[in-house]
């Protein structure tokens, strides 16, 4: 192709699917590109058990979720443990049992298999609103390892061998840049080479340009996919000589072309969707729950755990205040008691101040 570009001066233009690259820019000039390029590997497909690791039943939650998760157990379970300790005898006694029952109370409430009687209106409320919390997050939990066990999950294989690339393209020059030995470069032709190369094992791995990819892929979505960086180039135009005034027409006209959805119309037609293409959704990792996504749930149970244990103990500073004082309820009582007397026999009340007013007297006299 490079050595077709320098001799271009005995065409006027040249209309195909030519890659835009620097190179070939010193002998022609190109139009505006009509498709974004680039170039990408196309391996073999090979399923993933996620089985295989010693881990593989936390997958469906992010480390963040877990570890918040867990804080929040622990912490209904103190929040409980507070609420009860003072009227429940299953929550009295010594520091050892009751350590055990705390952790044992916290975490039965994922499995809703808690035993203990509860006394406190605090703590029931809080359970209640901690169990419903619960039943979200188990909920989601397994329809994402379901997901995970069920689904089809890919991987890509390691490029270890021979390396395949398109007949007369520039891919050639592009990975050999990249330290691919010359030796190690398979030269193809057409997609059943692609195929067929990639299945008995002649190359680990082809590189080709991205519409060539989706093209391909169009055909033999199954058995093959997509894997590692991508590695931009200029895309694809239209070739002309240097200094043509016709490049400028070109472009016009296919700068219209895309600013409209007829480039989005042919894909669709051609290549039916980019579901093959797209790979990011067989990343086991990508389909992990996120705490972001439950924010909501533990704004709301943080809030009421702190609001309760707060009138908690606001309600119980009361108590202990109004035991030592009298009841609080007396003490209003009482006051207005003398009140309504006061207003019943206002004489009474008059000729007491009086008789107070006569021994301030005397004693000072």
């Amino acid at each position: 192709m490079n050595k077709w570009c320098e001799n271009m001066q005995q065409f006027d233009v040249v209309v195909g699917d030519v890659t835009i690259v620097a190179n070939r820019s010193r002998y022609v000039e190109f139009s505006q590109p009509y498709t974004n390029s680039g170039v990408r590997m196309i391996t073999l497909r090979t399923d993933e058990n996620i089985t295989s690791s010693l881990s593989w039943f936390l997958w469906p939650w992010s480390k963040d979720l877990w570890f918040i998760t867990i804080i929040f157990f622990l912490t209904t379970g103190f929040s409980v443990w507070v609420f009860e300790r003072g009227k429940n005898p299953e929550f009295q006694g010594p520091l050892s049992p009751q350590l055990g029952k705390y952790l044992s109370f916290s975490f039965s409430i994922s499995v809703f298999a808690h035993k203990e009687k509860l006394e406190s209106n605090y703590s029931r409320f809080i359970v209640s609103l901690w169990s419903f919390s619960v039943y979200i997050l188990m909920g989601c939990f397994i329809a994402n390892l379901t997901s995970m066990l069920t689904a089809k999950n890919l991987q890509t294989r390691t490029v270890t061998g021979s390396v395949g690339y398109q007949s007369g393209s520039f891919v050639l020059e592009l990975l050999i840049d990249l330290g691919y030995h010359p030796s190690k470069l398979v030269q193809l032709s057409t997609i059943g080479e692609y195929a067929n190369a990639l299945r008995n094992g002649s190359v680990s791995a082809i590189y080709d340009e991205i519409p060539f990819i989706k093209v391909f892929l169009a055909h033999y979505c199954n058995e093959f996919t997509v894997a590692g960086p991508t590695y931009p180039v200029g895309g694809l135009g239209f070739v002309f000589p240097l200094d043509s005034p016709l490049v400028s027409y070109a472009s016009h006209g296919v700068l219209e072309f895309a600013e409209g959805n007829k480039m989005k119309d042919l894909e669709r037609k051609w290549f039916n969707s980019d579901s093959c293409y797209d790979t990011s959704k067989n990343n086991t990792s990508s389909q992990q729950l996120h705490l972001y996504s439950f924010r909501s749930v533990f704004i709301i149970m943080g809030v009421a755990s702190v609001s309760t244990l707060g009138l908690f103990f606001a309600s119980d500073l009361v108590y202990k205040s109004a035991k030592q004082n009298g009841s609080l309820f007396d003490m209003v009582r009482k006051k207005f008691m003398n009140y309504v007397a006061d207003a019943e026999n206002p004489t009474e009340r008059t000729r007491v101040l009086i008789d107070q007013m006569h021994d301030q007297e005397s004693y000072l006299t």
